[in-house]
């Protein structure tokens, strides 16, 4: 088959088709640099966020633990204190020991 008339050698439009290609190769290799640098900052970011995540919930479960042991040491200072009142250590009706005695 002939080119059409204007048309460059087959040299020339092998080398052009080439460049071309080349040129596109380099610019899908920076696309992709590109996107793995930002998949990598990403990955660090999401990792940073996932400590802070773990280390707030272990620091609201520690105040918990510390809240529910006040409550357990205060709720038992208040079932001694109604037993010394005299009521037979079965509280006075606010206590744990009143519980189905009404």
């Amino acid at each position: 088959p002939t080119p059409p008339p204007g048309a460059a050698p087959a040299g020339v439009r092998g080398k052009k088709i080439l460049q071309d290609r080349v040129r596109k190769h380099a610019e899908l290799d920076r696309v992709w640099s590109f996107l793995v640098a930002r998949h990598d900052g990403l990955e660090r970011v999401e990792a940073k966020i996932l400590r802070e995540v773990q280390q707030r919930a272990l620091q609201l479960l520690q105040g918990v633990q510390r809240e529910m042991a006040q409550r357990v040491v205060a709720a038992a200072a208040a079932r001694a204190d109604d037993g010394w009142r005299g009521d037979g250590w079965r509280g006075n009706g606010n206590g744990a020991g009143a519980v189905g005695h009404r």
